[in-house]
């Protein structure tokens, strides 16, 4: 009985890191991210002064900490324009934030889901009361 007790003590401790953890990591991420629209760069579309081929259909929010990823120069609508082969020349994959909150969403429904079932399963171990078996002989 005593290891169950730590057992969920230690799982409903952790559980609440998570939890509370993700709440800022959210915004941490948040600050980070840039409207952006990913370019492949071409010869053919820099002779005719051009960024290249949007790859996107629309602007995105994206996390790159690789400043060098991005162009110069930026899109009609104001925001700016990453380099795509720079990416992939680099192994730099680019996050999304939208992948990110959705993550972050997860993590915090999971670990609240758990919270809640450790400190019930503390709760039922430490209750006093008659054991079922003397309950049933009464």
């Amino acid at each position: 009985m005593k290891h169950l007790k730590t057992l969920l003590f230690v799982g409903a401790i952790l559980s609440g890191f998570f939890l509370f953890a993700a709440f800022p990591a959210q915004s941490v991420f948040s600050s980070k991210a840039v409207l952006a629209q990913r370019v492949l760069p071409s010869e053919e579309a820099a002779l005719f002064g051009d960024a290249g081929d949007l790859l996107d259909s629309e602007p995105k929010l994206y996390i790159i900490s690789d400043a060098a990823a991005f162009l110069e120069e930026e899109s009609e609508a104001g925001h700016k324009l990453i380099d795509q082969a720079y990416l992939e020349a680099n192994g730099i994959y680019p996050l999304q934030l939208q992948t990110v909150l959705f993550t972050l969403g997860q993590i915090k429904l999971g670990s609240g889901i758990t919270l809640m079932l450790m400190l019930t399963g503390l709760w039922l171990v430490r209750r006093k009361g008659p054991p079922l078996a003397s309950a049933k002989a009464a």
